[in-house]
Parts: C-alpha cells; sequence; structure tokens
C-alpha cells in the first residue's frame, strides 16, 4: 500500500499533513461499509477517517478503528466538509 501525506478531511484530526493510504474495499465490506465509492476509499493513519473523492472534495465516509469511535467501522451519517 502507497503511503501519502496529505491533508486529512477530517475537521478534528490534529495531525499536520497525516499519512494516508489506500484500505481494501474488502476491509470496508466485511466491517459493514457500503457503496461504489469503497473501490478508490482512502485513509488516515492518525485518526482513522476513511474518505473518498467526489469532484476536487475528499467525501468522508466514516471512520474506521478510531482511537476515540473505537474499532471498526463508524460510518458518518453526513459527510464532513
Amino acid at each position: 500500500m502507497s503511503l501519502d501525506r496529505s491533508q486529512c478531511p477530517a475537521r478534528d484530526c490534529k495531525a499536520t499533513d497525516p499519512l494516508q493510504q489506500r484500505i481494501s474495499a474488502d476491509i470496508l465490506i466485511e466491517a459493514g461499509a457500503v457503496g461504489d465509492w469503497t473501490a478508490d476509499a482512502r485513509i488516515c493513519i492518525s485518526c482513522g477517517c476513511v474518505y473518498s473523492f467526489y469532484e476536487s472534495a475528499k467525501l468522508i465516509q466514516g471512520f474506521y478503528d478510531n482511537p476515540i469511535a473505537g474499532p471498526g467501522w463508524q460510518a458518518t451519517l453526513s459527510p464532513d466538509k
């Protein structure tokens, strides 16, 4: 998996340009995530935010193994902008 430094889309992520990487659609689907976006999802290594790209925006779909929300998949009710 490739690691890139990039600005995290989560407002509460305290890291400055934390590491981001692709996360397998199989992992997300097994954890309970649903949607075509899982094919190209990325995850912030710092806060566990899982996001997809829509046009030029990063849309938060949920959190995976977030230090505050807990282990596993936690879907967001509405995308964080």
